[in-house]
């Protein structure tokens, strides 16, 4: 058994126990959510003791020289102290060099980090408001090219950041920023390939920068850049990019407008997605990069797919609108209020993809299928620790059932509550997301009901992905996070740590979020220093 401090308190992990475990055993408050490595939620730093290399993998190199580790996989081998994340490590400095307005509503900005900063073209990083809200933005910069970092930044009429950005900030103060972020950047083994790139509104920073390095390294394929709008003065780069293509033989520019008419000579009309495939049928030996809404990204990939197109070859850093505030690429970054005043999504009865399914006979083969897989996935198992396969499936059989027929049969939460305490990505929910889609199709469901399917699914990313756990609300009451209680028990039970039986009228600890029990003998495994104790929230 291992002593670990942390906040001046002592906590003893046993042999067969992960850190974070003895700390919930304990009465420890620290942040989770997967509690298997994949969020990094829980990552703590190591001031004194060996970590185990499981405790290290996924965390940058960087981090991970500064002691960084997830006591979600770590096995203490010897004894340790730890503290929480220093803001210095995550957050560096960036002074503001340059501000130009490209338009009434789109900002150009341009950064000077104040410690080394590498990235990738295409990368985001992450930027901090004053008060802690944090959004990210995409760098329409190139490292071999640029020494500053370059945003493209539209105002929204209520977003905080961006307004804040786009109207206060001033040249020489100075941000928070962190990072890099993201898979949408140029990958070197493009060079042999087309690259098509496709982007709505400001999406088109990082494909700016993405064509730009290509170009720098000589790149001889052909480069097929589609940007879209609304109107003509949201053509931002409009001269820049076709300057550029004057330059750069194999590199194409084509603008499209889906609203204002008349168009200037060689503005296309309509969606810039809709255009760009039109003009591109043949795109299995090319490289894809979207950017822009979410809408926008989803409708492409999901044309791409029927195509033949897996996602091996296709990146994407959809922007999400939160709850008002400024565009994001994805993660959702630090709001815990964006979902109060949204209203769940409504659906009609779709009847002829409830025949597709057989009546409902052929979901419940699809679900075996596809949670079978789940309950196998190192990526997606984690997050059902703790529930059984068969309760998954009869849950989802109904909450689909009532979404495709409109009968009232499900009674169990709404997925945002459901989900509420999992840190989940657009690219693990994609990667989700490809999983069920190939399980439909396996089962022979056609293509048009396999995307009616994902339709339905998709209205409910907003209220899946996010960054950091939201509390579950139940009408106008929000419910704790985390935390612990104790109650005495007029039943007997079982200890979730050690196993053990725990008779009627004994007092025991329980976690708040997980309903995990404690035993009186697991929950006083810890000796504290200096007549501290660990807190408790009941």
């Amino acid at each position: 058994m291992k002593t670990v401090i942390y906040k001046g308190n002592h906590y003893r992990c046993r042999d067969d126990e992960t850190l974070l475990e003895a700390f919930q055993r304990q009465g420890a408050e620290v942040q989770f959510s997967c509690r298997y490595g994949v969020c990094h939620t829980c990552m703590l730093r190591s001031e004194s003791g060996s970590l185990p290399q499981e405790a290290q993998r996924g965390i940058n190199q960087e981090l991970q020289d500064k002691g960084y580790f997830l006591p979600c996989k770590c096995h203490p081998v010897d004894d340790m102290r730890i503290a929480d994340p220093l803001k210095s490590d995550l957050f560096i400095d960036a002074v503001i060099v340059e501000k130009t307005m490209l338009t009434e509503d789109i900002v150009r900005i341009l950064l000077e980090p104040m410690k080394n900063f590498s990235y990738r073209a295409g990368q985001f990083i992450n930027l901090r408001h004053p008060d802690g809200t944090v959004r990210s933005y995409s760098l329409a910069s190139t490292a071999e090219e640029d020494y500053l970092l370059e945003l493209q930044i539209r105002r929204q009429p209520e977003g905080k950041v961006s307004v804040w950005l786009c109207d206060s900030i001033t040249v020489g103060e100075t941000v928070s920023i962190q990072g890099p972020e993201g898979e949408c950047y140029y990958r070197e083994d493009s060079l042999t390939k087309p690259l098509l790139l496709i982007g709505a509104g400001t999406g088109l920073a990082p494909l700016v920068g993405i064509v730009r390095e290509a170009l720098a390294m000589n790149m001889a394929e052909e480069i097929h850049l589609y940007h879209g709008d609304r109107h003509h003065c949201d053509l931002y780069l409009h001269d820049f990019l076709n300057e550029l293509a004057e330059r750069h033989p194999q590199f194409h520019y084509t603008a499209c407008l889906s609203i204002e008419q008349p168009l200037q000579a060689g503005i296309l009309p309509g969606r810039v997605n809709d255009i760009a495939l039109s003009r591109h049928p043949d795109l299995v030996d090319s490289t894809i990069y979207l950017a822009g809404s979410p809408k926008m990204v989803e409708a492409t990939k999901a044309a791409l797919e029927l195509k033949g197109l897996t996602g091996q070859n296709i990146y994407s850093d959809p922007f999400i609108m939160s709850n008002h505030e400024t565009s994001v690429p994805n993660p959702v970054p630090n709001n815990k209020s964006q979902e109060d005043k949204r209203s769940s999504p409504t659906f009609e009865p779709n009847q002829e993809l409830c025949l597709a399914l057989e009546e409902g006979s052929l979901v419940s083969r699809i679900l075996n299928d596809f949670y079978s897989q789940v309950f196998e996935d190192p990526r997606l198992a984690p997050f059902f620790h703790g529930v059984t396969q068969q309760r998954l499936e009869e849950k989802q059989f109904l909450f689909m059932r009532q979404l495709i027929t409109g009968e009232k049969i499900y009674f169990g939460d709404r997925p945002r509550n459901a989900h509420h305490w999992m840190v989940i990505s657009d690219e693990l929910f994609d990667y989700r997301e490809k999983l069920m889609l190939d399980t439909l199709r396996r089962h022979g469901l056609p293509e048009p009901m396999v995307q009616q399917w994902r339709a339905l699914e998709e209205q409910f990313r907003c209220d899946i992905v996010k960054e950091e756990p939201w509390k579950k609300k139940m009408g106008e009451i929000e419910f704790p996070l985390d935390g612990y209680g104790e109650t005495v028990l007029d039943v007997g039970s079982i200890c979730d740590s050690c196993g053990g039986e725990v008779d009627v009228g004994v007092k025991v600890r329980y976690h708040l979020r997980l309903g995990s029990l404690y035993c009186p003998d697991c929950m006083t495994d810890s000796d504290q220093t200096e007549g501290q104790s660990n807190s408790l929230i009941f």
